[in-house]
C-alpha cells in the first residue's frame, strides 16, 4: 500500500461502541439538528500499523492528488466512484472538524485499544 511522504492524515471511522455511546449522549442532550460524530483519533498511519502493512512504498502528496484525480477522470461513468473515493481516504486523508458531541462532553468510551481487539486475529 502506498504512503503519502511526511503526512499521517485522519481517517473518518469509528467503532460501533463509539456510534451507540454518541447515540445514547444525543437521546439525553440538547443538541438538534445534524450532528457529526467526533474524530476517533484514526489516521492513516495508525491503520496500516494496526493491521500490520506498513507503506511499501512512498509518494508525494501532489503525486497521491494526481493519482486520484487521474482514477477520478478515468471513471467517466461513475460506476467506480466508490473505489476512487476509498483510494483518495487511504492516500490523503479527510480533514476532521469539531463536533458539537465533544463540545457538549461528550467522550468516545473505546479508543485505539478497541481497533486493536477488532483487528486481532
Amino acid at each position: 500500500m502506498p504512503g503519502v511522504r511526511g503526512i499521517d492524515p485522519p481517517l473518518p471511522l469509528s467503532l460501533v461502541d463509539n456510534t451507540s455511546a454518541a447515540v445514547v449522549h444525543l437521546v439525553s442532550s440538547a443538541l438538534t439538528g445534524v450532528v457529526l460524530h467526533p474524530w476517533e483519533g484514526m489516521t492513516v498511519g495508525r491503520l496500516h500499523e494496526l493491521v500490520g502493512a506498513p507503506p511499501r512504498w512512498w509518494i508525494s502528496p501532489g503525486r497521491a492528488r494526481r493519482l486520484v484525480a487521474t482514477a477520478r477522470r478515468a471513471d467517466r461513468s461513475g460506476r467506480r466512484e466508490a473505489a476512487v473515493r476509498r483510494l483518495e481516504l487511504l492516500l490523503l486523508g479527510q480533514a476532521q472538524a469539531p463536533s458539537s458531541l465533544t463540545a457538549d462532553g461528550f467522550d468516545a468510551p473505546v479508543g485505539l485499544e478497541g481497533w486493536r481487539a477488532l483487528l486481532s486475529p
